[in-house]
């Protein structure tokens, strides 16, 4: 009798050490909307800006109170609605370099976390290119409906970078909320809402003067 409740203590021990490590597994996996974008951490050195933005769901439970204490008008509906939207987030990740000059950064620096928003669940929902200024802006949105969400942007100027993952339900709307009232976090992208697909900006073209008869 004894040994059969030993064995069963053995037993319920080994099942709560695998259920243990199965939660801990969990825990560890990253989300599929969570972009490994540290290499660009490289680029520090050469810009003579940067913004370097980590959060994770811990410390973002502090931003909805942030939201309501950078602005003067706590209870106004779009303060209200940031601080709902941050509420949402499981992480947010920002890189952002200004350089002094051209060729600090090239193709290459971007080539991994490409390849990542190539992956399933990933779909670009905006893209827009300006080329007198080298402008490009490519916005993507996680729609795999057993994640949690997420959005990313990649935008691109020959003296500036700048990288954002957010892991969370959010919108390119949500995003223009909450880059308003965190602007030290979220660098200004010019996206306009409504933007989508490849486009080239639209030139307007001079009218030739006019020419007197004789």
């Amino acid at each position: 009798m004894k040994t059969v409740v030993r064995h069963t203590i053995k037993l319920a021990c080994l099942a709560a050490l695998v259920a243990c490590a199965a939660a801990v597994a969990a825990a560890q996996q990253p989300f599929a909307s969570r972009l490994q974008i540290e290499n660009l951490d490289a680029l520090a050195p050469k810009a003579e800006k940067v913004v370097d933005v980590t959060l994770d769901e811990n410390l973002l439970k502090l931003i909805p109170a942030i939201i309501r204490k950078a602005d003067k008008n706590p209870n106004h509906p779009d303060v209200k609605r940031a601080a709902q939207i941050a509420a949402g987030f499981k992480g947010v990740y920002v890189r952002s370099f200004e350089f002094s000059e051209g060729g600090q950064w090239n193709d290459s620096d971007l080539a991994s976390i490409r390849a990542q928003l190539k992956q399933p669940g990933w779909s670009r929902v905006v893209s827009v290119r300006t080329k007198k200024d080298g402008q490009n802006v490519e916005v993507y949105i996680m729609t795999d409906p057993s994640s949690v969400g997420g959005l990313a942007i990649v935008a691109t100027e020959p003296t500036q970078l700048t990288v954002v993952n957010i892991v969370g339900r959010i919108s390119i709307e949500d995003f223009a909320t909450i880059q308003a009232h965190l602007p030290n976090y979220f660098p200004d992208l010019g996206i306009e809402i409504g933007d989508s697909g490849d486009k080239k900006p639209e030139t307007k073209r001079e009218a030739a003067p006019a020419t007197k008869k004789p």
